[in-house]
């Protein structure tokens, strides 16, 4: 079976990051132990940062908004999509290596992800802000919370959001909105292979997809992007 991430492969447009997601299952936005697996090895350079037109960047949220993908931190802590067709297998794997803190632990992961089951769909600045516990010498600190929130699938990016010039033109790092997996793509949906396999079920579902569609991946690399 050809892979979509054959090395001659370029992303020129957003539906052609999207389209190698749905195909393999997950990608991850940056370079990583499996040769060729990532966005950043198949954009051409001249996208990254332009001044003429938007790159990989700019794509992230209006892929998240076309509803097929998630997108969040879930690969050894870094960026990168999976397709909603293996979201409910890699919830069912991580929430069981990464649990949440009890309800009355009053943890940083936790007091996040209550405002997040309150709030549904929040900006990083007001997430911080209404959790209450991190100033700016303390943003690293909450981008490791959130990040650990988001490798047990119990967060993701649900959007980006940039400042506009007076010519109506997006500028600067985009700042992202959280939500939970369950709020953007349903409850049942979410769940639904929690209780109908193992954890371990899970994993060897997921492991066997990417072996079939990265030729270039070994099973220890995958096992390790998959931790």
């Amino acid at each position: 079976m050809s892979s979509p991430l054959e090395p001659h492969i370029k992303f020129w447009h957003p539906a052609e990051i999207e389209k190698a997601v749905l195909e393999v299952g997950m990608l991850p936005f940056f370079e990583n132990d499996i040769s060729g697996f990532s966005v950043a090895e198949h954009t051409p350079a001249e996208l990254w940062f332009s001044d003429e037109q938007e790159g990989p960047w700019e794509w992230k949220g209006p892929i998240i908004q076309l509803g097929h993908t998630a997108y969040g931190k879930f690969f050894n802590r870094k960026a990168g999509w999976v397709a909603l067709e293996w979201l409910p297998d890699l919830v069912n794997l991580r929430r069981a290596s990464y649990p949440l803190p009890p309800e009355d632990s009053q943890t940083p992961e936790r007091l996040i992800y209550e405002v997040l089951c309150l709030d549904r769909d929040v900006l990083s600045r007001d997430l911080k802000r209404e959790v209450g516990l991190f100033g700016m010498k303390l943003k690293s600190t909450f981008e490791r919370y959130i990040a650990q929130l988001q490798m047990g699938l119990w967060a993701c990016i649900s959007d980006f959001e940039y400042n506009i010039d007076q010519h109506g033109n997006r500028y600067g790092w985009g700042l992202a909105r959280y939500s939970t997996p369950e709020v953007m793509y349903g409850e049942d949906f979410v769940r639904s292979a929690i209780g109908q396999r193992s954890p371990e079920e899970s994993r060897q579902r997921l492991v066997e997809q990417l072996l079939k569609m990265v030729p270039t991946a070994t099973e220890k690399q995958v096992l390790k992007l998959l931790k």
